[in-house]
């Protein structure tokens, strides 16, 4: 197959398929039917610009073009925050105590084992 090629080659191509191939040659039997009406087909899709742009595509002849997609711009605005010292100070002396409790606890317990 040839993807550039001019409709002048394309009919001129047909003609020689459909010569070789005419159902008349082989006493139409179904499978020389099916065959010309495939070739009529290629031709016809071939000849018209807007379905063999879509034949192009198809069988990759051709990459159909995407839109062009910007990209999206996101606009973040700065809060300032006040950190709650509060919080974590009152959070780091409670795991402190129950740091403290866990190792006076082993502490009375290693020596109960003595």
């Amino acid at each position: 197959m040839k993807p550039l090629a001019t409709d002048a080659e394309i009919k001129k191509a047909y003609k020689q398929k459909a010569q070789e191939f005419h159902p008349d040659k082989f006493d139409n039997s179904a499978p020389a039917n099916a065959l010309f009406k495939m070739i009529v087909r290629a031709k016809e899709i071939l000849l018209n610009s807007a379905s063999r742009l879509q034949h192009d595509y198809a069988h990759g002849f051709k990459v159909k073009p995407q839109p062009k997609v910007e990209p999206e711009i996101i606009y973040v605005r700065h809060t300032e925050t006040q950190t709650d010292w509060g919080s974590i100070i009152g959070a780091g002396l409670v795991g402190l105590a129950v740091g403290a409790t866990l190792v006076n606890r082993r502490k009375r317990h290693a020596k109960r084992k003595r």
